[in-house]
């Protein structure tokens, strides 16, 4: 560097070109995939195999229900939802977790005595049990407590 005196002031001035302040694009870095094409055949197959290994998840998650959680379930369902109606109603709705979350809060509001921790484990077994894809002929709920191993 070299300095530059203007008036009683000393400025300090660089030796490199006024080029170089400019902003250079920067090479992208390359990582994974990037840059690379594929066939219409390569893209299908990707989508068809990420559809089986969704599918293939989706059904490992309601594969099966807890027998702890069965029991606990079932026994708040026969003492607390079977007040107001047959578990048979309960048993015939397959709807997704969201909506039986909504549906437990919805009776809670209109009288259900659960707590919080209560009715999370219902909705869990619920939604593990009654989902859109289960099969119609499940046992019924008193069935399906009574089978999961006693109280220890």
């Amino acid at each position: 560097m070299r300095m530059l005196q203007k008036s009683s002031s000393f400025v300090l001035a660089s030796r490199k070109p006024s080029t170089y302040t400019q902003r250079t694009p920067r090479p992208s870095a390359r990582c994974g995939l990037a840059g690379r094409t594929f066939s219409p055949f390569s893209i299908v197959l990707f989508v068809i195999l990420g559809l089986v290994a969704v599918t293939a998840a989706k059904e490992d998650e309601h594969a099966t229900v807890d027998p702890a959680l069965a029991r606990r379930a079932g026994r708040l369902i026969v003492a607390r939802c079977a007040l107001c109606h047959t578990t048979d109603l309960i048993s015939q709705q397959r709807l997704p977790e969201d909506r039986w979350r909504a549906t437990v809060e919805k009776m809670m509001r209109w009288g259900a005595i659960l707590s919080k921790d209560e009715a999370a484990g219902l909705v869990q077994y619920l939604a593990a049990r009654n989902h859109p894809d289960a099969s119609d002929e499940l046992p019924s709920i008193e069935q399906e407590s009574a089978r999961a191993e006693p109280f220890q």
